[in-house]
């Protein structure tokens, strides 16, 4: 499902991009470069972590007030997302919000990531 689509009028046109739960954001992905250099400086044995967004998606729920947003109709028939689906403007913050959580559970709850 195209979320980005009809131009104008998608349920990407309505979402911001810079701003999530009322907080000012910036989300970028890290670049093979990147996560080579961090690789490298941590030296030999370093333990590394990995994992397919697509299977993050189905675990968070949708907002049931935003049920008619994601809905669709197919030979016939309509279908919600009641998980954030995969195009979702918002979808990669409230995992990356989640993925700040775990990370700061690993350091012991005594940092901010």
């Amino acid at each position: 499902m195209d979320l980005s689509w009809p131009a104008g009028r998608s349920v990407n046109d309505g979402i911001s991009f810079s701003r999530y739960l009322g907080e000012d954001v910036s989300l970028t992905y890290p670049m093979v470069g990147s996560i080579a250099s961090l690789i490298w400086s941590a030296g030999a044995g370093c333990l590394l972590y990995k994992r397919d967004l697509k299977r993050a998606y189905p675990q968070f729920p949708v907002n049931p007030l935003d049920y008619p947003l994601l809905g669709y109709c197919w030979k016939h028939y309509f279908y919600f997302d009641l998980v954030l689906p995969m195009g979702l403007g918002s979808a990669a913050m409230a995992c990356q919000r989640l993925a700040n959580v775990v990370l700061h559970l690993w350091h012991g709850g005594t940092s901010r990531p």
